[in-house]
């Protein structure tokens, strides 16, 4: 793999990093915003994660998923230090499903895999 590769998804993780160390905003308008919110935000790093990933087998895909889902738990460990923000539990499951599906629309969309 080139390790130039991995430079959009380091870059977007530091970005998200970035936002989950600013201080919570304004309450969501309607319920359940905000997951949709964390959904939303994850996809471009799936897909950066495809770009960094993008040869591999897919037999390999769990190990992407199990990195992923580190990331998500990662940025809400992160939260729970940074005063007046929290730890959700369905927030780490919509960061998870909002990377894995940037990653596998990445990946299924990629000519090289097939």
């Amino acid at each position: 793999m080139i390790v130039i590769r991995f430079f959009p998804l380091f870059l977007y993780y530091g970005f998200i990093f970035y936002l989950s160390s600013r201080p919570a905003g304004k309450p969501p308008p309607f319920p359940f915003a905000d997951k949709i919110f964390h959904f939303l935000l994850y996809i471009p790093l799936g897909v950066a994660g495809g770009f960094a990933f993008h040869k591999i087998k897919k037999e390999k895909i769990y190990w992407i998923a199990l990195l992923f889902a580190a990331l998500a738990m990662g940025d809400e460990i992160h939260q729970a230090f940074v005063p007046s923000r929290k730890a959700e539990v369905l927030d780490a499951v919509m960061d998870f499903v909002g990377s894995m599906a940037g990653f596998l629309i990445y990946y299924f969309r990629n000519d090289s895999n097939k």
